[in-house]
């Protein structure tokens, strides 16, 4: 039997039913190969692993390629907006990128390390701010602080990347996007430890970001 709905019910329905959004962009992330890390002799890239791993000898490029490039993919992955990121590096693992509009690959990424003396200064307040990387709001420092003489080191990260759109297309070949070099600094006192690697990380997905149409700034 044919049943009839009121047609307020159906005006009803019709006002609040969802109506479908388009679907993000695909951002994926290529994996890093390893040939195109150069890691300097004065940085010490095994603090981001195990006694147990440290024993294998496995190469600084080798253990950056493993334990920092995943921490550059997940603040790629928190930071760029108006895409959804597949990353390579992830710990579920990717089986291709057909989906995919956009394609970011690092052509080359070198670590370094700098240390130099610095005076007793004063460090001024600073604002509070939030890090797109880490979606964490840091706290800042309201008052400022001084430091006494002493020895600072910087970690820098410093990448050639590329981004691919699959969309433009020459005689059938994809061209770049976008294309340019970025870096990402950690600068502090005392030993260098995983921390300070993350923030190198960090700080250079955010000057990649800076550069593309996926920027949280």
């Amino acid at each position: 039997m044919l049943r009839l709905f009121p047609a307020s019910l159906l005006l009803a329905t019709a006002l609040f039913a969802k109506t479908p959004e388009n679907p993000p962009e695909l951002l994926y992330i290529g994996p890093v190969d390893t040939a195109q890390i150069t890691v300097d002799s004065s940085v010490d890239a095994n603090v981001l692993v195990s006694a147990k791993v440290l024993r294998r000898k496995p190469s600084a490029a080798a253990i950056v390629a493993k334990k920092w490039y995943p921490v550059f993919g997940a603040a790629m992955t928190m930071a760029a907006r108006t895409v959804e990121v597949i990353d390579s590096s992830a710990a579920a693992r990717v089986t291709g990128n057909d989906s995919a509009r956009y394609f970011l690959v690092l052509s080359g990424l070198t670590i370094t390390q700098t240390t130099k003396s610095v005076p007793r200064r004063f460090v001024p307040p600073t604002q509070p701010e939030f890090d797109p990387t880490t979606g964490v709001m840091n706290p800042g420092d309201r008052k400022g602080h001084a430091e006494g003489p002493g020895r600072e080191t910087s970690l820098t990260a410093s990448a050639q990347w590329i981004l691919w759109d699959n969309t433009k297309r020459v005689n059938g070949v994809v061209s770049p996007a976008a294309r340019g070099a970025a870096s990402g600094t950690s600068t502090f006192r005392g030993s260098t430890g995983k921390s300070q690697w993350d923030e190198a990380a960090r700080e250079l997905a955010k000057d990649i970001l800076r550069q593309t149409p996926f920027s949280p700034f």
